[in-house]
């Protein structure tokens, strides 16, 4: 399927799809029968044929969301077109097409679709009951709104803790939502000082402490959010890793690495493993400790061969302590790994969008 962006009639742009051009422009019978021809031969390819293909089809297309609004206008007669018996499974699809448009538009676009997460949530919360595939769904728009780090998703959230409460990775997005409204790294200078100290010296008059008490209050309502999923057993590696980022904003180093040593005797894979490895080597340097922070890193590179997070810190370690040659070893060692392995620390602030691409892919499986 061929997407692409063409221009017609002088400087208006347009979405060719098929070989089709679907022009914005003042409504008429005309265009908007045209319009829905091709956005339900869209449909029919991704629930019939090829999903990865029309998806695959989509990135990079310009025009998503004048896509996006004529996916919302036509969606209602292609999902009751066969019957009522499928409706619940059209919907499903729809619903699922409408999250690799926004996917498509995450970049350059995420402001014109957005508005198709919410519109596939009004489809798949009109079943009453609550589906696996339903969950399935909320967890990838969950996802995607992760990746955007798109804070006014709040109400989204809100709609899939109400259909799945007790849903664990639901359960971990919303201390994540309020863990990203919270300061992070940018805001330590205003937590140097323990809360007693700030409370003692503004009580005194220092100006600067009413910022530091707002710091502190903000992270530590996010850690408590964390701490109360230390009973889910699959939750745990990762409640704890995040947790102790936070005390490590707060400077909190001891409380911070009891957190990551929790975190590492829970861990089910290596994207936490050389996180926790690699905050506590991060924590380490900010206490001054440098040979515990060496040690840390090296063991995060042992989880995520040549990682760039981690390498270029003990890279500056090492050339800090006067081994500048094993530190240019490293970094050119780094440089020459094939492939260059994905950092889990870029992925860090977003989520649960890791697992965008294996939830996708069992989404379109229920597609077909």
């Amino acid at each position: 399927m061929l997407i692409r962006c063409a221009l017609v009639t002088g400087l208006t742009l347009a979405v060719v799809i098929g070989g089709r051009v679907l022009r914005p422009g003042p409504p008429s019978s005309t265009r908007e029968t045209t319009q829905a021809s091709q956005v339900i031969d869209l449909l029919n390819r991704y629930s019939f044929e090829d999903p990865e293909a029309v998806a695959a089809s989509l990135r990079g297309a310009p025009g998503l969301g004048l896509l996006g609004k004529d996916l919302e206008r036509v969606s209602a007669d292609w999902i009751a077109a066969r019957g009522t018996r499928e409706v619940p499974q059209r919907r499903l699809v729809v619903a699922t097409f409408a999250l690799e448009v926004a996917a498509a538009g995450l970049g350059s676009e995420w402001t014109a679709v957005r508005p198709l997460i919410e519109f596939g949530c009004r489809l798949v919360r009109r079943d009453t009951r609550g589906s696996d595939a339903e969950r399935l769904w909320f967890l990838a728009s969950i996802a995607l709104g992760q990746g955007a780090v798109d804070r006014a998703a709040d109400e989204h959230l809100s709609h899939a803790r109400e259909r799945f409460p007790d849903d664990p990775r639901l359960r971990l997005a919303a201390a994540i939502a309020v863990a990203q409204r919270s300061p992070h790294e940018a805001d330590r200078d205003e937590a140097w000082r323990s809360k007693d100290q700030l409370l003692v010296q503004s009580k005194a008059g220092d100006r600067s402490a009413p910022a530091g008490l707002v710091v502190w209050a903000m992270v530590t309502a996010a850690i408590d959010q964390f701490e109360a999923l230390l009973d889910v057993p699959e939750l745990r590696a990762e409640a704890n890793l995040r947790a102790g980022y936070l005390w490590f904003v707060l400077h909190e180093h001891e409380k911070a690495q009891a957190r990551f040593r929790l975190a590492l005797q829970a861990s089910p894979d290596r994207f936490l493993t050389y996180l926790a490895h690699f905050l506590s080597g991060r924590t380490h340097d900010a206490a001054a400790e440098p040979r515990q922070a060496e040690t840390a890193y090296r063991r995060a590179i042992e989880a995520v061969p040549y990682a760039q997070a981690a390498t270029s810190a003990l890279a500056v370690r090492l050339f800090l302590d006067g081994r500048p040659d094993e530190a240019y070893a490293l970094v050119d060692a780094s440089f020459s790994a094939r492939p260059r392995p994905a950092d889990p620390w870029r992925a860090y602030g977003y989520g649960d969008f890791r697992f965008w691409p294996d939830l996708m892919r069992r989404l379109r499986q229920l597609v077909k």
